[in-house]
């Protein structure tokens, strides 16, 4: 039976004590080790991941055909009671994925190696981590066999249910020929030729047990590290657009104002000593000229049938001034033509229309055109 109070063993590794997250890489996995934190490259699939030594959890593949999760994990441990050498308040029970059937993976560590975990983990800025047992790094192997890595003299065991393990290599031999000696498929680390071990392709593995659990749990975003960078240059750039949604209703604000002050002086030199109500707008429009009934004059009538018949020649004909007589009922146009037979078609326009024309001032860069009404339409 496994314990659960064998020490962490050392790691030969390069190891960075108290490091902020900044210098252990981006690559989102580490290898807690007595010394510190190490980022690690892996085919576990999974999120920001610190791996612990698989010597201090006991992982077990235990039955629980309940319904629920819940159910599941109220009845873990009294599941695991018996395949334990300390006491059950002692320890900390996590569930982890099913096996197949009604299995499932669980994995217990006593409680002062969890703690001493977190602390450890918190202190490099990593507190919001998983923490996985390093033999689940491994694939699962077929029936009858297992997954190994060695590392130095070190040995990473996953077993066909999905347990695993952790031991010297000077232990492996007993326990392998104890298991029946099973086909050893090697993922790291050349073991003795005794061992008949076949080497095997890297696999990409999936999270099967979180110790994060109960009252250990992180309060973990669901987002991954590069969706969180994401999500804060979005809102800085939202934030950058309101600013300038704010900005630009300020200064239409400051606009209206000077827009409302200069309609006020005009009100006032109109209409001195008048009082300025809320309604500019409606005080504005009182002081403009009504026409007081009277019928239009002749010229104003005249002018627009004259604008209709000139539209035709809009491009060839540039009015440069106008004037209206409504006394005599006529409208004086001076206009300015590129071509002198264009005022001969302006002339035939203004004729076709049914209006006179009285001759006028002629010159190469123009004409003065005195049109009245000739009694069309």
């Amino acid at each position: 039976m496994q314990t659960l109070a064998r020490p962490l063993p050392p790691v030969a590794a390069k190891t960075f004590p108290n490091a902020g997250t900044a210098a252990l890489g981006a690559g989102g996995a580490w290898r807690l080790g007595e010394n510190g934190l190490e980022p690690v490259e892996t085919n576990y699939v999974g999120s920001e991941t610190v791996f612990v030594p698989t010597e201090q959890v006991l992982l077990a593949v235990v039955a629980l055909p309940l319904p629920t999760q819940a159910k599941r994990l109220a009845a873990l441990p009294f599941a695991i009671e018996d395949r334990i050498a300390e006491p059950i308040e002692a320890v900390h029970v996590a569930l982890g994925a099913k096996m197949g059937g009604q299995d499932w993976l669980a994995g217990v560590v006593r409680h002062d190696v969890m703690r001493g975990w977190l602390a450890r983990i918190e202190a490099a800025g990593l507190g919001d981590a998983a923490l996985t047992p390093d033999a689940l790094t491994l694939p699962t192997p077929e029936a009858a066999s297992w997954s190994v890595s060695l590392n130095g003299e070190r040995v990473l065991v996953r077993t066909a249910d999905g347990g695993g393990f952790a031991l010297p290599l000077a232990a492996l031999d007993g326990a392998w020929e104890a298991a029946g000696k099973p086909q050893i498929f090697s993922y790291g680390g050349a073991l003795p030729a005794a061992f008949g071990a076949v080497d095997a392709k890297p696999e990409r593995v999936a999270p099967a047990l979180d110790l994060r659990q109960g009252a250990y749990a992180a309060a973990r975003s669901p987002l991954p590290r590069w969706a969180k960078r994401l999500a804060i240059i979005a809102g800085i750039a939202i934030a950058a657009h309101l600013l300038i949604l704010i900005a630009d209703l300020v200064a239409l604000k400051i606009a209206a104002g000077k827009r409302k002050a200069e309609t006020v002086a005009l009100i006032q030199q109109k209409a001195p000593g008048a009082t300025i109500g809320d309604d500019i707008v409606a005080q504005a429009t009182a002081l403009l000229p009504t026409g007081g009934g009277k019928a239009p004059g002749h010229a104003l009538p005249l002018l627009v049938r004259l604008s209709k018949a000139m539209t035709p020649l809009a491009s060839a004909v540039k009015v440069e001034s106008l004037t209206l007589d409504e006394a005599a009922g006529t409208v004086t146009l001076r206009v300015a033509v590129s071509d002198p037979a264009k005022v001969q078609a302006l002339n035939a326009a203004i004729a076709g229309a049914g209006m006179k024309i009285a001759p006028g001032a002629v010159s190469p860069q123009g004409a003065t055109v005195v049109v009245s009404d000739g009694g069309g339409q």
